[in-house]
């Protein structure tokens, strides 16, 4: 998104730039920009032909690097089937779900733990397209719950369908709110190298709820990212 502001307007400040961004001081923001473009912020502004690029013509201010350490799935499963009953809502924040719009998603979660039949398998979150920048206002999201065959109560009358697959499972221990920086580093990391191909399906998150461990913090996030055999 820096990148992208940089390159289009000469004349953008880059420290506005930087809290826009969601970094808190211009020297944070221009190491973590250095790091990644090899250049600093008014270098780029400057001339953004100097800086290391991607190879996606498309977005080549993505640079897929992996990162030092390599994330590796916990698991590699096959699932069946599966109903989807979801709520709708859309935006992020600061590579956020949920922190622009429904900030009570807590409790619409707790609303269908308490339906007659609630979900027996997950309470999920799932994305049908990506955020195309960490402030994106349209990019949907679906939450509800996941059921081994379909039920009928109130809290929703919106329904998707899982097909029968073979899935990535990673883990992410503690707050909700650094959930994106697992999906980046799986992202970024792990599927450009990996021997599995992106399955034509929705990537979604499942909530376990806390840990029993003492060495993990915090709740357990598992996401599940549709793959198949190369």
């Amino acid at each position: 998104m820096a990148a992208l502001a940089l390159a289009r307007n000469p004349k953008t400040n880059v420290l506005q730039l930087a809290l826009e961004c969601g970094f808190q001081t211009h020297s944070a923001f221009s190491k973590a920009f250095r790091k990644q473009f090899g250049v600093s912020p008014s270098d780029f502004r400057a001339n953004p032909d100097v800086a290391q690029k991607g190879v996606d013509q498309d977005r080549p201010f993505l640079v897929s690097a992996p990162a030092g350490k390599m994330i590796a799935p916990v698991d590699i499963v096959t699932l069946k089937p599966f109903h989807f009953q979801f709520r709708k809502s859309s935006g992020t924040l600061g590579g956020q779900f949920f922190r622009k719009n429904d900030g009570d998603v807590g409790q619409q979660f707790a609303l269908l733990r308490a339906v007659e039949t609630p979900p027996n398998l997950y309470v999920m979150s799932c994305f049908p397209n990506a955020p195309q920048a960490l402030n994106d206002d349209t990019v949907p999201v679906w939450f509800g719950g996941a059921f081994s065959a379909r039920t009928e109560n109130d809290w929703s009358k919106d329904w998707h369908m899982f097909a029968g697959g073979t899935w990535a499972v990673f883990q992410h221990w503690g707050n909700y709110s650094f959930l994106y920086q697992t999906w980046n580093q799986i992202y970024r990391n792990w599927v450009p190298q990996t021997d599995f191909l992106l399955r034509d399906d929705i990537p979604f998150e499942a909530y376990l709820g806390p840990s029993g461990g003492a060495d993990k913090a915090g709740p357990l996030t598992q996401i599940y990212i549709p793959v198949k055999k190369a």
